[in-house]
């Protein structure tokens, strides 16, 4: 009688945990479901913003490194072709100090790389610029 009774429980217990599971299941699926969904929704939405970049943008921000020596070359070079000659003597590389250092933005907005010797430019009021957070000031340039 008593070996009945605990076989008895232990099939209840055992019934229960069966059900406990088949619910957890169930709802795994519903919040499986509900995932793909917001991750094709999210990728509609990341290939209706890429087409509105231009492809030049889309492609160059992939993997610009600002360390590249080629990345740096192109960027002088845009800067020349949109402000002109530039001259450089000695006096202009001995007045600048050796803590000053050129701080990068993007803006959000227009998606323009803004360079600037104003080191707070991102966190003051400027919503739209967004730094690239160098750890340190010091890239090891000569002044």
């Amino acid at each position: 009688m008593l070996l009945t009774s605990v076989l008895f429980l232990g099939c209840l217990v055992i019934l229960y945990l069966a059900y406990m599971n088949y619910k957890e299941r169930k709802l795994n699926r519903i919040v499986s479901h509900q995932l793909d969904t917001i991750i094709k929704e999210a990728q509609i939405a990341f290939e209706k913003q890429k087409q509105k970049l231009s492809p030049s943008i889309v492609h160059n921000t992939s993997g610009a490194d600002l360390n590249d020596p080629q990345v740096l070359a192109t960027l002088v070079t845009v800067l020349i072709h949109k402000m002109g000659n530039v001259r450089l003597n000695v006096h202009d590389f001995t007045n600048v100090g050796e803590e000053e250092y050129v701080s990068v933005y993007v803006d959000s907005n227009t998606h323009d790389l803004v360079l600037s010797l104003d080191h707070s430019l991102g966190t003051e009021g400027s919503e739209s610029l967004v730094s690239t957070h160098y750890k340190t000031p010091d890239d090891e340039t000569y002044h």
